[in-house]
């Protein structure tokens, strides 16, 4: 067994955090470089000391008849123990002095509190109330390829365009009630250089001359994840350890300090949270920091938050109101004030190949449950710059200005040539990748839903009659 360690291995960190400290108020180049010296060669022999007795506890736990194979697991079980400690130690004694205690949560009477709701940085045209609000997250989901970093950057575009007035963003789509403003994007998927070429681009048509560019701040954070499983220090941990904020966390707020925008775009979720998306506790710690970061910023800024759906959100007919258009753990929606979804026309609300819809299944201080068409802005090689609304054809509001969102059940019926389309569509779609066109159950039974609505009468097709013979409803609205 180990002996205790003598006394003259163990150091004392405050007096030598205090030397170090110092040295550093002196000023005197050389004294720091001979202190920071001293302390990390007093801190390597404490965390020889800390080795020695972990491994001498141990052993005293073992029954004095322990095989080789219990004392190696408990060596094991001590030494990983302490490797936070020992990863730590340096840096925890060196930067001590700049860490400033967090303030503990104080519990007021509510006339005592000042009474306010987040000013909205992005509304949805011609609607009240906020999607996205100073201090908030907002998710915006949907499947690969289906538009969603194009969406989000033609709406950065937009709101840097704005500058400090208010004014409609994505042709009409959203509404910056409070103005525009700075936008940062940290980018994980598509690099720095295809964003400001796909940017450009988009500056061009719509007149702004690039003068909007300037406004948003683009940087690559491949490999750079924002909080994970970590080892306590902003490191990468093992998977299953605690999530914490990652050394990606910090270059993000150190770039909020610096330039202050008011919208951050984070392209995408999983990419930036490197830890378990099914993980209820993890998920809502990884929002729940940037909320804190968000809201406690010198400037408050909303975060828009890019993710993808799940598989089974992508099958058949979609749903754009599904919850499982955000994958993961279901806190991806309930913790954000708001959630959007961007998915391809239902083909049950007369979509066609290429159609998609944006739709808002929720927003804690807004309008819900509403859907908006949208148009693709394209660059002359076909590569999706922006999605833009697309106003309701034959309305308007009492201004008559353009309506783009409709409530949920606001749907297009189908028409007999449209419900030939839409079986067709689904055929293909369905069959794409597979031999043959051997439907599933699901997919036969809406395939024969549209067929039930052609064989009636124009004025019943769409109505949302139910078919005996049909365990689906395709031809009418999704229920409210």
């Amino acid at each position: 067994m180990t002996d205790r360690p003598a006394d003259s291995l163990l150091q004392d960190p405050v007096a030598r955090r205090e030397q170090y400290l110092a040295a550093r108020d002196g000023g005197d180049n050389a004294a720091i470089e001979a202190a920071g010296r001293a302390a990390i060669a007093a801190a390597d022999r404490d965390v020889e000391a800390q080795w020695r007795v972990a491994i001498r506890d141990a052993y005293l736990d073992l029954p004095d008849d322990a095989t080789p194979v219990e004392v190696r697991d408990a060596e094991v079980e001590a030494l990983r123990s302490l490797s936070f400690n020992a990863r730590s130690a340096i840096r925890a004694m060196l930067t001590a002095d700049t860490e400033t205690p967090r303030e503990r949560p104080v519990f007021r009477p509510v006339p005592s509190i000042e009474a306010k709701r987040p000013p909205p940085i992005l509304s949805a045209g011609g609607e009240r109330g906020a999607i996205l609000s100073d201090g908030a997250v907002c998710v915006l989901a949907g499947e690969g390829g289906v538009g969603k970093s194009a969406l989000a950057y033609g709406l950065a575009h937009d709101f840097a365009k704005l500058g400090t007035k208010s004014g409609p963003l994505c042709n009409g789509l959203f509404h910056a009630p409070n103005g525009g403003g700075d936008v940062l994007i940290a980018a994980y998927e598509d690099s720095e250089g295809i964003i400001a070429h796909n940017m450009g681009e988009l500056s061009t048509k719509r007149g702004s001359k690039g003068e909007a560019l300037k406004r948003v701040l683009v940087t690559d954070m491949t490999g750079w994840p924002l909080f994970g499983p970590g080892d306590r220090n902003g490191n990468a941990g093992l998977y299953n350890a605690r999530p914490e904020p990652l050394d990606g966390f910090r270059v993000l707020a150190d770039a909020l300090k610096e330039h202050g925008p008011r919208l951050v775009i984070v392209d995408p979720a999983l990419a930036a949270f490197a830890g378990n998306s099914n993980a209820a506790e993890a998920v809502r710690e990884f929002l729940g920091a940037l909320v804190a970061l968000a809201r406690n910023a010198d400037t408050p800024f909303g975060i828009l938050l890019l993710a993808h759906s799940r598989k089974s959100a992508r099958e058949g007919d979609p749903d754009p109101f599904d919850p499982g258009q955000v994958g993961g753990s279901t806190h991806w929606t309930d913790t954000p004030r708001g959630v959007m979804t961007l998915t391809w026309k239902p083909l049950s609300w007369g979509g066609k190949p290429g159609d998609r819809v944006i739709a808002i299944p929720k927003a804690n201080w807004g309008p819900q449950n509403i859907w908006a068409d949208l148009l693709p802005v394209r660059s002359a090689d076909g590569t999706y710059l922006a999605m833009d609304g697309r106003a309701v054809e034959g309305r308007a509001n009492g201004n008559g200005k353009p309506i783009y969102w409709r409530i949920k059940s606001d749907t297009q019926p189908l028409g007999r040539a449209d419900g030939i389309a839409a079986a067709h569509q689904l055929l293909t779609r369905r069959a794409a990748g597979r031999k043959g066109i051997r439907l599933n159950a699901e997919e036969t039974d809406a395939l024969r839903a549209v067929l039930a609505a052609l064989s009636q009468d124009d004025a019943t097709i769409g109505s949302g009659t139910r078919s005996a013979n049909s365990a689906t409803d395709f031809a009418g609205p999704p229920p409210r």
